[in-house]
C-alpha cells in the first residue's frame, strides 16, 4: 500500500517496476512496485528529469480517485503489474 501525503495526488506515472507519484505542492516520490519498497522522494524538477529519460505511461488520477476497486483502475493497473501471470503488486489488493 502507497501511503498518503498531505498534498493532493496530481499524477501517476508508470515505467517498468517504478511508480512515480506527483503531487501538488510539487514533490514526487518513487517507489518500486515489484519490491513495495520506497525508494526516494524528489522535488518536480527531478521527477520531470527523471520520466523524460525512460517509457512511462500516465494513469489518469481521476480514475484513481473514484474507487481504488473501479473495474477500469484495477484492469489498467493489473495489465501493467502483471509479470508471468502473477500480479506483483500484492499490496495494492488490486489483482485477483
Amino acid at each position: 500500500m502507497v501511503p498518503g501525503a498531505p498534498s493532493p495526488l496530481t499524477r501517476i506515472c508508470i515505467g517498468g517496476n517504478n511508480l512515480v507519484l506527483l503531487y501538488a505542492d510539487d514533490r514526487a516520490r518513487l517507489w518500486d512496485v515489484k519490491t513495495l519498497e520506497f525508494w526516494r522522494s524528489m522535488d518536480i524538477e527531478k521527477a520531470k528529469e527523471l520520466l523524460g529519460q525512460g517509457s512511462w505511461t500516465e494513469l489518469s488520477v481521476a480514475i484513481c480517485a473514484v474507487c481504488r476497486t473501479h473495474s477500469y483502475f484495477r484492469e489498467q493497473v493489473a495489465s501493467r503489474f502483471t509479470s508471468s501471470g502473477k500480479c506483483s503488486n500484492h499490496a495494492l489488493g488490486l489483482c485477483a
